[in-house]
């Protein structure tokens, strides 16, 4: 699910998908045979979380390409931004990869997949001034909850640092629905 300005190329067929303003899907098939025909915006992002998508979608602006990830990308979704990437780097290297998740342990793994497709991903949404803004919205962390977000310090999560510590001191973690 995506919405944004882009054009597909299918069978020698080209799809413009910027008129359908809250979204469209594409099926695994479509996704393999794709080529990336234009791509309009100036931002990509993706968004774990349903609600925050159509929250996001709403409030978008015309140069962006918003993707909807369901939690953890699977092959077909990697394969689509590993594409939408390369179009990127041939054509349109200023466009920006935003990652847009949860502040916690699935957030961060999910930041970190998708960044292994697409090297320049930054993360939005995701720091600590967010989770403190909300703090009212967070949630405890459970003592292997904390040992696992350290876990993640140990093995180069560096983008998320500062955020995982002002987490394991304040004990507390941010679902993307929570931010208002």
């Amino acid at each position: 699910l995506f919405t944004g300005p882009i054009e597909i190329m299918v069978n020698n067929s080209t799809i413009d998908f910027a008129p359908l303003k809250y979204g469209a899907a594409i099926g695994a098939r479509t996704v393999k045979e794709l080529e990336i025909a234009d791509l309009r915006a100036d931002t990509v992002i993706t968004i774990e979380n349903k609600a925050s998508y159509r929250e996001y979608c709403n409030q978008m602006g015309e140069r962006t390409l918003s993707i909807y990830l369901a939690g953890f990308p699977g092959p077909m979704k990697k394969l689509f931004m590993r594409k939408l990437y390369e179009y990127a780097q041939k054509y349109r290297p200023e466009i920006r990869f935003l990652h847009w998740g949860d502040i916690d342990l699935g957030g961060f793994r999910i930041f970190r997949s998708l960044k292994d497709v697409v090297p320049d991903l930054e993360p939005h949404l995701m720091d600590v001034e967010t989770l403190m803004g909300h703090r009212d919205q967070c949630q405890p962390l459970s003592k292997g909850y904390g040992r696992l977000l350290k876990g993640l310090l140990d093995n180069g999560f560096c983008e998320f640092s500062s955020v995982i510590e002002v987490m394991l001191h304040e004990n507390i973690r941010l679902e993307q629905e929570g931010i208002r």
